[in-house]
């Protein structure tokens, strides 16, 4: 059973990463939510074979933080290019729209004035924070099929457990490998 959970879950793997070239980083997350019953059924089948841990610890750490070191490998890649500066212009203003909607005003006075107008400022913020959403994932798209060294990269460099554990040595401190994904749409 630990084999074919190992397998199911290598299956996945390499479809994750064949794809990830091509998708936004939304994308990529959602893809990989996937992965975690893959990875939870291995845990579960392993937990008694002991002969089996390190292997299975050696997926685990393989699949966290994969999406972010693309996402990095990205940027590295593509930082001197125009549609790079438009890509990050574009994402620092669909965060401060994301952190900014139309909250109702401390004064109780002026609560009456801020309900007649919030339906239309909050259609105003909806509609703004969704054409940004969209240029946002275009752009993204655009970058990953522009930028074949990346796509190379992901081909020739993948991160290896061993290094991540060595790195994680090094650092001589507790650390967690934590994958964060909130989207408010």
């Amino acid at each position: 059973m630990v084999r074919l959970a190992e397998r199911a879950l290598g299956i996945r793997l390499r479809h994750l990463d064949e794809t990830a070239a091509i998708q936004t980083e939304q994308q990529q997350f959602l893809m990989s939510q996937d992965l975690n019953i893959d990875i939870s059924l291995l845990l579960t089948v392993s937990v008694k074979d002991t002969r089996r841990t390190s292997a299975v610890y050696r997926d685990l750490l393989a699949w966290k933080g994969r999406i972010t070191e693309r996402q990095q490998g990205l940027r590295r890649a593509l930082k001197d290019d125009p549609l790079f500066a438009d890509f990050r212009w574009v994402t620092q203003q669909w965060s401060t729209v994301v952190l900014s909607p139309p909250l109702p005003p401390s004064d109780p006075l002026a609560l009456a004035a801020w309900k007649a107008r919030e339906p239309e400022w909050r259609r105003t913020w909806e509609s703004r924070k969704g054409t940004l959403d969209a240029e946002h994932e275009l752009l993204e798209k655009e970058l990953a099929k522009k930028s074949v060294a990346f796509r190379e990269g992901l081909q020739q460099r993948r991160v290896e457990p061993k290094d991540l554990v060595t790195a994680l040595k090094v650092q001589n401190r507790s650390t967690a490998l934590v994958d964060v994904w909130v989207r408010n749409s």
